[in-house]
């Protein structure tokens, strides 16, 4: 339970850095085109 807690808490940031850099891709290509 304990194990399982802690790994959420891991991919939350890894989860939340991928949300992050999908947002500053799309803006970098509206800010190309």
């Amino acid at each position: 339970m304990r194990l399982r807690a802690l790994l959420n808490y891991k991919e939350l940031p890894i989860l939340y850095r991928h949300k992050v850099l999908s947002l500053i891709k799309s803006a970098l290509e509206r800010s190309d085109k």
